[in-house]
């Protein structure tokens, strides 16, 4: 009886033994398609973040582009207004 227990409780320990190891086997051998998707996946992610980027990149530049228009037109208005306060009497038709 102790050997009949022990020869099952050896077969028992193979059998788990090899069907661990047929998993890892699985696992670590992916088949070609599913490499080929993750790669498209992830090329497909790297696009996205680089338009994104790109995108945030054509927004600041914009942006800087209107501030720095707006800043000029602002320094224009209070020059001009600066000079017109200069010269109210060129322009004065009561003399």
């Amino acid at each position: 009886m102790k050997k009949l227990l022990l020869i099952a409780a050896f077969a028992m320990a193979v059998s788990i033994t090899a069907s661990f190891g047929f998993g890892r086997l699985e696992v670590s051998s992916r088949p070609v398609y599913d490499q080929h998707r993750d790669q498209q996946w992830m090329q497909s992610q790297q696009n996205q973040q680089r338009q994104q980027q790109q995108r945030n990149q054509w927004q600041r530049t914009q942006w800087q582009r209107d501030e720095q228009q707006r800043n000029q037109r602002h320094e224009r208005s209070q020059n001009y207004d600066f000079w017109l306060s200069l010269h109210a009497r060129d322009y004065d038709n009561r003399r």
